[in-house]
């Protein structure tokens, strides 16, 4: 039973940082992706 409570705290906490450290490019994705959607609209409406 210790060997247990030992174990899964640290379980835990890799599993929370593998999770954080995917929203974090996750994030970075989607801001990516946002600043180059914007840059072409702007590209779109500067050719009209």
């Amino acid at each position: 039973m210790s060997t247990l409570t030992s174990i899964a705290p640290s379980e835990k906490a890799i599993h929370a940082e593998k999770t954080s450290e995917t929203q974090q490019r996750l994030k970075f994705k989607r801001i990516q992706f946002l600043r180059e959607t914007y840059r072409v609209f702007n590209q779109a409406m500067a050719n009209k």
